[in-house]
């Protein structure tokens, strides 16, 4: 669970005082008691707001709006607005998912370690973005074929999927699609899912996907990175500073990179985009 952002806030607020009374105070530095207490308010507590923002942050990944913040999602939010009972698109647009955690309800992975995955594989999408040239919605592909589990996860057990007509019909299939001999998503069944490539010829609901101005936010994380990085390096160097002016000095602008680093990530994560009208 997702620490709150007014914790978030108050742990920050009281780390700048904090290190604020020891810039204005050097002084109480000067014994080891004073060097212990700088060392925590200056490098632990933004440490521990930075664990905590992060926390916050993997939550709020979860979320669909996060999810299509990048442009080359968006293809795949509008085809969610699909107006298709038989489409897939039906499961976010009825809720049959949380539609606010529509992409990571679908798309994790059931097992042991399947967020972790699920979190590994973002962290890829965010170098692939960066750094090297994302591609075209349509050329974009699942890494592993889907597997039936992520469907069973909610459908096992429903009155609908084990007594539908269609699933009865022949008494092999639901053993073969529970095996995963069969796919969910194989041709005859329900093989279309977001179809991105032929987005335009289908009708799509007078609805529009809720966006967050990606670039901005990217810029701002991007930046607080930096800075946090060169917090923790300077803070780093000043243990090995035997003389209390530089320790304090060095102290000081680590603690003071690593807290301006957490307040632009928070900034970046709480900020959100009101729904149009």
């Amino acid at each position: 669970m997702a620490p709150p952002a007014s914790a978030l806030l108050f742990l920050i607020a009281a780390t700048a005082i904090f290190i604020a009374w020891i810039v204005i105070r050097p002084g109480i530095t000067s014994t080891r008691g004073g060097k212990i207490l700088a060392f925590f308010v200056l490098f632990l507590m933004p440490l521990f707001c930075l664990g905590m923002g992060t926390s916050y942050h993997m939550e709020r990944s979860k979320q669909t709006q996060f999810c299509l913040s990048c442009h080359e999602m968006e293809p795949f939010g509008k085809s969610l607005q699909v107006d298709d009972p038989a489409h897939l698109a039906a499961h976010f647009q009825n809720h049959r998912v949380p539609a606010d955690e529509a992409c990571f309800t679908c798309h994790t992975n059931y097992a042991m370690f399947g967020t972790f995955r699920a979190k590994l594989h973002g962290l890829k999408h965010v170098y692939v973005h960066y750094l090297k040239t994302p591609p075209a919605p349509e050329a974009i592909r699942l890494y592993d074929p889907y597997n039936n589990r992520e469907c069973l996860h909610c459908h096992l057990g429903a009155r609908s999927f084990e007594e539908g007509a269609v699933h009865t019909a022949d008494p092999e299939l639901l053993p073969a699609v529970k095996a995963n001999r069969i796919s969910c998503v194989s041709s005859g069944c329900h093989e279309t899912v977001h179809n991105v490539a032929t987005l335009g010829k289908r009708k799509a609901l007078e609805r529009r996907v809720v966006m967050l101005s990606g670039d901005s936010m990217e810029r701002r994380v991007q930046f607080a990175g930096i800075l946090m990085l060169l917090g923790l390096l300077v803070e780093t160097f000043c243990l090995f500073w035997t003389r209390p002016i530089g320790f304090v000095l060095f102290l000081g602008i680590g603690g003071l990179l690593l807290t301006f680093g957490v307040l632009m990530y928070l900034l970046a994560v709480l900020s959100r985009h009101h729904p149009e009208p």
